[in-house]
This record gives C-alpha cells, sequence and structure tokens, in this order.
C-alpha cells in the first residue's frame, strides 16, 4: 500500500490504484482500517520503530466533530499504539494561531476553505463559538471534480490524459476568483484582446505521464539492466550446460545399450522396450540426434564458426547430393541468408552506436564551449521533430498509410516473373511486410519521439525549459490541435463554485451569503469586530482573488459605516502545522496538561473525551452510556 506523496498518478498506472481515503463523504474520520495504515507511515517516516509510541500526539479533528468519530480514534492511539496522551484541536484556528503573531487574541471570523467542506467559524474571547459556526458542502475536492468534467465535455478524446489529479493540477495553477462573476464571462465572449490574455493555452505532454529521470536515474536504470542481464544470462548458460550433461549421461546410457546387444540380446530387448524404443533402427537415430546435439562445434559461438562448418552442404556440388541432401541444402542456402542479414543488422547497430557517442561527444563539446547557441540548436531540432511527429501522425490517422499499405499488399499478391526467386537476399526485400503491417511507420514515429524525449531531457538537466518562451506565448496561433488545450472561461467557473453553489445543482446558500448570515446573528458590537477581522485559510483560500472577493461580497451586505477587512494566511496549507507546533512551544506546562487528555483519563470517561482549550471543539461529552 502507497500513501500520501509515495502514490505516483500518470495515465499509464493510474487504473491499477485502489484509492481509499480515511474520510467519508461529509469529512469525517471513520475508516480506522485505513487510518491504521497511515499512522504506520507517519511513525516509520518519523523514525520510531519501538513498539509504542512514548510520545503525545497533538491532532487535528473536524468542526463540531462527533463523540463517536474522536471516541474510536482515541481507542486506536491508546490502545493500538500505546500513545501516554493526545491533544485534539481544529486546524484552521491553529492556523489563525500562527498567522496572528502566535496569539488566540481578537475576535476573527475564520473561513476555512477545506477539501471536502468549507467552515466559518466565529472566533470570540479565544474560543469557538459553536452556535455560529455554518457548513458550507463544497470545498477542493468538488471544485476539482467541475475542472475535470468541464474538461471532460470540452476535449472527450483526452479523457484517459485528463485524470482527476490532472484537473487538480490545472486547476491550482490557472483558476482565480473573478470580482464580478457575470461581467467576467461577458469579456471573455465580447473583448478579444482580453480573451487573448487570459485564454490559458497547456500542451499535452505537459500534462501527462511521469516526469522525466534524472541522470543519477537513468544511470542507476541502465546499471540494474546490465545487471538483471548478467543474472539472466548466468542462469541460461546454467540451463545449458545442465542440459548438456543431460544429454551426456543419456548418449553414454544409449551407447551401453547398444553394446549390450553383442552380449545379452534378450536383456537388450527388454531394456529396449522399457525405454520406448520399438526397434533397433529408433536406437541408432536417437543416438545420432544425441551426437549432433552435443557435437563440439555446437559448442562454439555462431560467431567464430566458418560457413564450412556451419553450412557444409552448399560447398557441395548438386550432382553430387541425394534429393534429401539437395532440400537441406536449400534449408542451409536460406539459414546462410539469414544469417548475413543478423551480422549486417548488428553490424550497423554497432555503427549507428558509435556515430551517436561521437555526435554526444560534438554536443558536449559546443556545450561547454557556447551554450547558448548549444540551446538554440537544441530548440531549434525540438521544434522541427515536433512538426515532423504531427505530420506522421496525421498521415496516419487519414488513411494514407492504409492505402500504401493496400497498394503493397496489391502489388506482392499480383506480381508474376520468370526470373530466379531471390527474395530475401537482401534485408531490404523484408521491408515490404513492415509496409503492409504499418510496422514501419509505428516504429519510425516511435523513433522520433524517443529523439524529442531525449532532447526535452537535456534542456530539463540544464535548467532550460522544453517549450521555448517565444512557443508559450505564441501558443495561441498553433496549428496543432491535437497537442493543445484551452482554458478560457473554466479558469473562473471552477473557483466561483464556492461563491456560486447552483453551477452543480446544489440549493445551498454561497460562501458570502453564509458569512453575512453568521454575523448577522450577533450584536452589532461583536459583528463589526468580527467583520474587520475575517480570516481564511485552507487549500482554497490560494486561489487568486479570493480574499478581495469575499470582502466586496460581505461588504455589500453591510452597513454604511461597517469596515470590513479579509486577510489570508501566509501558507494557507501549511501554517496549521506551524501554529500547532508554535502553540506546543509557548504554552506552559500547565496549559498542556489542561489541553492533553492522559491514558488514566482515557480509562476512566472513555474515548469520546474531550479536553477543551482556546484551539479545540467545545466537549459535550456526557459521560459513557452503558450497553443494556
Amino acid at each position: 500500500m502507497d500513501v500520501g506523496n509515495d502514490l505516483h498518478f500518470d495515465p499509464a498506472t493510474f487504473k491499477k490504484y485502489t484509492v481509499r481515503s480515511a474520510w467519508d463523504a461529509t469529512d469525517l474520520l471513520t475508516r480506522m482500517d485505513t487510518q491504521e495504515y497511515i499512522f504506520d507511515y507517519i511513525f516509520s517516516r518519523l523514525g520510531i520503530n519501538t513498539s509504542t509510541i512514548d510520545h503525545p500526539v497533538l491532532l487535528t479533528e473536524s468542526v463540531c466533530n462527533p463523540n463517536y468519530c474522536r471516541k474510536e480514534l482515541s481507542e486506536l492511539l491508546f490502545e493500538c499504539y500505546g500513545v501516554p496522551s493526545v491533544c485534539y484541536g481544529i486546524d484552521a484556528v491553529f492556523s489563525y494561531y500562527y498567522n496572528n503573531s502566535n496569539s488566540f487574541a481578537g475576535d476573527s471570523l475564520i473561513v476555512s476553505a477545506g477539501h471536502k467542506a468549507t467552515y466559518i467559524i466565529p472566533y470570540i474571547d479565544g474560543h469557538i463559538s459553536t452556535q455560529g459556526i455554518k457548513r458550507l458542502p463544497i470545498g477542493g475536492q468538488h471544485t476539482t471534480q467541475l475542472m475535470h468534467d468541464l474538461l471532460h465535455l470540452k476535449y472527450p478524446d483526452h479523457r484517459s490524459l485528463l485524470l482527476p489529479t490532472r484537473a487538480e493540477q490545472l486547476k491550482e495553477k490557472h483558476c482565480y476568483v473573478a470580482f464580478d462573476f457575470h461581467a467576467e464571462l461577458l469579456r471573455y465572449r465580447s473583448d478579444k484582446a482580453f480573451a487573448q490574455r487570459h485564454v490559458q493555452c497547456v500542451r499535452l505532454y505537459d500534462i501527462q505521464g511521469p516526469p522525466l529521470a534524472s541522470a543519477e536515474d537513468l544511470v542507476k536504470k541502465q546499471n540494474r539492466r546490465r545487471e538483471q542481464g548478467l543474472r539472466l544470462k548466468k542462469i541460461l548458460e546454467e540451463r545449458r550446460i545442465a542440459k548438456r550433461d543431460a544429454q551426456e549421461r543419456e548418449l553414454t546410457e544409449l551407447r551401453d545399450l547398444l553394446q549390450l546387444k553383442m552380449h545379452d540380446p534378450t536383456t537388450f530387448r527388454h531394456k529396449l522396450k522399457d525405454l520406448g524404443y520399438g526397434s533397433d533402427s529408433a536406437l541408432l537415430e536417437a543416438i545420432a540426434k544425441l551426437e549432433t546435439a552435443i557435437d563440439p562445434i555446437s559448442k562454439v559461438p555462431d560467431s567464430e564458426k566458418t560457413d564450412e562448418e556451419l553450412f557444409p552442404l552448399l560447398f557441395v556440388p548438386d550432382s553430387q547430393l541425394s534429393q534429401e541432401q539437395i532440400i537441406v541444402k536449400q534449408k542451409q542456402s536460406l539459414q546462410k541468408r539469414m544469417r548475413d542479414g543478423r551480422l549486417r543488422a548488428k553490424k550497423n547497430r554497432d555503427a549507428a552506436r558509435l556515430a551517436k557517442e561521437r555526435e554526444q561527444r560534438e554536443s558536449e563539446a559546443q556545450r561547454q564551449l557556447d551554450p547558448t547557441k548549444w540551446i538554440e540548436q537544441l530548440q531549434a531540432k525540438r521544434k522541427s521533430l515536433e512538426g515532423i511527429i504531427f505530420q506522421k501522425r496525421k498521415r496516419m490517422e487519414s488513411g494514407e498509410g492504409a492505402h500504401k499499405r493496400q497498394r503493397a499488399m496489391a502489388e506482392a499478391a499480383f506480381e508474376t516473373t520468370e526470373k530466379e526467386d531471390t527474395f530475401g537476399a537482401d534485408d531490404a526485400d523484408w521491408e515490404v511486410y513492415l509496409t503492409m503491417t504499418g510496422e514501419n511507420d509505428e516504429e519510425d514515429l516511435r523513433n522520433k519521439q524517443k529523439e524529442l524525449d531525449h532532447i526535452d531531457g537535456q534542456l530539463l538537466q540544464y535548467g532550460v525549459t522544453a517549450i521555448p518562451t517565444s512557443v508559450q506565448s505564441n501558443c495561441m496561433g498553433q496549428q496543432d490541435p491535437e497537442n493543445l488545450i484551452y482554458l478560457a472561461n473554466e479558469r473562473t467557473r471552477v473557483a466561483e463554485l464556492l461563491f456560486r453553489p447552483s453551477l452543480v445543482g446544489l440549493h445551498c446558500m454561497s460562501l458570502s451569503d453564509i458569512a453575512g448570515y453568521v454575523l448577522s446573528g450577533f450584536p452589532t458590537s461583536i459583528q463589526q469586530s468580527l467583520a474587520q477581522n475575517i480570516f481564511i485559510t485552507g487549500g482554497s483560500a490560494q486561489a487568486q482573488g479570493f480574499a478581495a472577493r469575499l470582502a466586496a461580497d460581505v461588504r455589500a451586505q453591510q452597513t454604511w459605516d461597517s469596515t470590513v477587512r479579509v486577510w489570508k494566511a501566509n501558507d494557507p496549507i501549511l501554517d496549521t502545522w506551524r501554529g500547532m507546533q508554535q502553540w506546543c512551544q509557548n504554552s506552559s506546562a500547565a496549559m498542556l496538561r489542561d489541553a492533553f487528555v492522559t491514558r488514566a483519563m482515557y480509562e476512566e470517561h472513555g474515548g469520546a473525551f474531550l479536553q477543551e482549550h482556546a484551539a479545540a471543539n467545545t466537549s459535550n461529552y456526557h459521560g459513557e452510556q452503558s450497553e443494556a
């Protein structure tokens, strides 16, 4: 089982994963078996290899977390891991603590834009106000799903590439919150200059497949392959030797049996029948086959044998051969042509390898001499390869290759000639079969793609983007729709979901309306203090324009003399962890003692027991109910 960053999603391997989460659809921790795997992963990465965890544990939990979920989690920590004490808090409050100069002081309306839901939490006098907490059932998961659905509707041919993880990457990189959604859509439609500035063009190969391996990884991979090849070669050699030894033993037994015929014919007949040979000729034929199989000449590699040793009948005139030998001679002639072809192919491969090594040495020398010119040449070569690959794919998809294959098959079928049939004497003769099957075009396309990937690897190795800036800025004019996707109003439609749930058919209030409703439930003095300190955190809060849009919408719902201030966490994702760290370091021993649930408290009050503190939920614990 892979956990966290050990998962690598790409189109080639995504389907093999069965993704499991410890949380249900409502953002509650319910699957403790999966959570146990996660704890094992965390503790092992922290270097804790003991049978029990001899450290207090500080965890975050959902806002207004039910007692049952807390009870199950406490039972897992105390009973399975043997922790001495545990403390629960709310992630958004810890983030507020860290960004508020390590202090819980001041009233604040905390907006926690999480993965599965968004919470609006009034924080008053150092504690959360539970009667004012509201939950919007929309989070980062829903915006990612909306991006995923929009891309599938727009590009149905690329469904296998546009996975949910890719849609999330595109959302985080390109989406933003519009200050006025309707006006933004009209500008996309009517203002051509605005559309050209805001429509983002993304190349498909930028969002598909695993990242390119580093030079060190490639060397390790080559070494592993070499070691595997040596092991396989050793295994095959051991099997060959074992097989030859078995044949030699069998040959010795058969020769001894043949010698027995002269001394004890009766025993010879019985043994011959037991071994399954019907006659003396069958025994002699078996001995001849074994002698041929273990002939010393056959133990010499083919590359070290002469043609006279491998194909002796080719050097004997047909007039001196029987009819059966002539048939064998024809087979040897074909085998010799195939062997010569293999030797020529090996020679060509060696020459190509040497030429490639020489080209690499020259390229490296040029890079060291003039790096700028070297990069420009690589980028120009890359652009040329892209055009060749695109044209080849276009020809293959248009059916031109199919017509070529049909023409080759027709010519081969109806070709009539009376001259000697020498087909196969030249390696080029076999190209006709590659043309018929289409493998020639496909192999050529694969080679071009490998060459393109190699150039990308060279550019990335020296910190140069695979796509030149001029190509990126001119992307809108590329006549290559098969390699591009365009993000237009999807950029703002996806982020708008929190402020307009009706986009996906949800009948609920928007984030701005809920924030205004929560503020209206407090007296005027508290309402003003909360409006002046609206703090946003969570992954969805990273979207550009989120704070400005929320501030404008909330300000529209307040009185004319109200002051609305919305500010965002420095790091909406990791500031929770930093806040927990600072809280533990800055709190006194007495404060921590009053916040943590010890094992004695767990055994006395049960797993649902909660010690309240400034960042915790309000306890609704009423004691363990006995099962009657």
